[in-house]
């Protein structure tokens, strides 16, 4: 992983080494371009599917972590889509490898896409947003996507299918609970730290 405080109280991550393994391991034509990691479809499953022979059932599951641990570290941008990925390594099917084509595409057009990070100022975690999805998945739950940022960049991100079913209208409460745990998570850190976090800590929502 490559690293780089570049001013300001700024830095960015790449990790092209790590990429460059996905595509070497993935082992297919990748000579087109994906400007995106998920087209709109993502969530759709076929009622029908064909699932992956054992042995490119475990390709699909290796490469699935191997972009987890990439999502994670430097390319957030990607989370959405592997963190679809990640529910269907218990029974991949051939749809489920034509998505995962499409994010390891993507990536390998940005491999050397930056991940930069700052704080405007580090006693001030302002800002982290929550929205969801209502019923994407095929059991009916939703998805959520949150972030959290100290002025530059998001320093914690994180895209999951909810843990429990919801109605419409209470989709976003779900979402909200299962992030408030992070963001005082890092308040605490930071308190255990000596810093005194004393400016008010906002949490957006979508209703």
């Amino acid at each position: 992983m490559g690293t780089e405080f570049i001013g300001n109280g700024k830095l960015s991550i790449v990790m092209p080494q790590h990429i460059g393994k996905v595509i070497e391991d993935f082992g297919e034509d990748l000579s087109t371009d994906a400007v995106n990691p998920a087209k709109s479809k993502l969530f759709t499953v076929d009622p029908e599917p064909e699932l992956l022979s054992e042995a490119k059932a475990d390709t699909f599951h290796s490469l699935t972590a191997k972009l987890l641990w990439i999502g994670k570290r430097a390319r957030p941008d990607s989370e959405t889509a592997v963190s679809f990925l990640c529910t269907r390594v218990h029974a991949p099917t051939t749809e489920d490898w034509g998505k995962l084509h499409r994010a390891i595409k993507f990536l390998k057009r940005t491999t050397t896409d930056k991940r930069i990070m700052g704080a405007d100022n580090i006693l001030k975690l302002e800002s982290s947003w929550v929205d969801a999805s209502y019923a994407v998945h095929d059991n009916m739950r939703g998805h959520t996507g949150r972030a959290m940022s100290f002025g530059w960049g998001v320093v914690h991100e994180k895209a999951s299918k909810q843990k429990i079913n919801a109605q419409s209208s209470t989709e976003f409460v779900v979402g909200v609970s299962e992030y408030v745990p992070h963001k005082v998570q890092i308040i605490n850190f930071l308190i255990a730290q000596r810093y005194n976090i004393m400016a008010k800590c906002i949490l957006y929502q979508d209703n």
